[in-house]
């Protein structure tokens, strides 16, 4: 049967003519005749295909292509390898590796593209965290229109799969490259358009403290020392002193520059104080620097 194939059903049924017993007459022995020259032709192939080669070895070329590709993942595997994958360009990032962290990031969106959401049912997921990371990438390389175009991709998918995590981190980095890229106004939209879904006290100081920066930048600095103290109410309520000190550092500096710099000066002061405390080397000198500035500014005011 699996050397003739299709084959084998017209053998079975000239054998069954041969095997008929009916009144003998010359129509009849003629197809009886064609029926035995037919079997013992189909006889003769069976014979020849069987020393040719094994049944094992007749496989259709397909088959045997199929063979020797690599194995497929399954879908866990894939999805493993593609979180593994994330796992490494984040990795890449927060050690300064930015360029290398873009390489895999493009390497890796095209691959991906080629999977279907069979074969990756979480694969918008995984392009949305990819576009994230695309956009990080590009935001520390300083290219910040294509780092936009990348969050806002990022924003794109996680709507779609309505993940909230996702949104909220595309928004946090939408809302910090419109104001890298000077756009201030938009990003002051986008930090209080998520603020409303904010219940982590450490987050709310993080937003109130970029838009009381983008304020700051337009130089709208009543609007910017509200948000400042708004920093630090958020960072007091988390018990973050080092949000208290980027919130007491922006108030001190819009005093500066409304023209009160007695109160100016004595928020730095504060905030030096809180420096020194959290161990922030770096915020000291600033803060110590604003502080003789502004000492040097009242002494000239008299």
């Amino acid at each position: 049967r699996q050397l003739l194939g299709d084959l084998y059903q017209d053998k079975a049924y000239l054998e069954r003519l041969l095997g008929e017993d009916s009144k003998p007459s010359s129509e009849k022995e003629e197809v009886k005749n064609l029926a035995k020259g037919g079997v013992d032709f189909l006889e003769k192939q069976t014979d020849f295909w069987r020393r040719q080669q094994p049944i094992y070895a007749r496989k259709s070329d397909s088959e045997r292509r199929r063979k020797k590709k690599a194995p497929e993942l399954t879908t866990n595997q894939l999805t493993q390898k593609y979180l593994e994958l994330l796992v490494e360009i984040d990795t890449a990032l927060l050690d300064g590796k930015s360029p290398e962290a873009l390489h895999k990031c493009e390497q890796w969106l095209a691959r991906i593209s080629k999977h279907s959401s069979y074969e990756l049912p979480s694969k918008q997921e995984i392009l949305a965290n990819l576009h994230s990371s695309y956009g990080n990438a590009l935001l520390d390389m300083g290219r910040l229109d294509e780092a936009l175009v990348s969050h806002q991709t990022d924003m794109e998918y996680s709507t779609q799969i309505r993940n909230a995590d996702g949104m909220s981190r595309a928004m946090d980095n939408v809302g910090r490259t419109f104001a890298k890229l000077g756009r201030h106004r938009e990003a002051i939209e986008v930090f209080q358009s998520k603020a409303d879904g904010v219940d982590r006290h450490g987050e709310q100081a993080w937003l109130d403290h970029e838009t009381g920066r983008s304020y700051f930048q337009l130089l709208e600095y009543d609007s910017a020392a509200k948000y400042a103290r708004r920093t630090q109410e958020a960072a007091v309520a988390g018990l973050d002193e080092v949000w208290m000190l980027n919130g007491k550092v922006l108030e001190a500096q819009c005093y500066s520059k409304m023209d009160d710099p007695i109160h100016g000066r004595n928020l730095f002061v504060e905030a030096l104080g809180l420096a020194m405390k959290v161990g922030e080397e770096t915020s000291v000198d600033a803060i110590t620097l604003a502080i003789d500035e502004l000492e040097e500014r009242l002494t000239m005011l008299g």
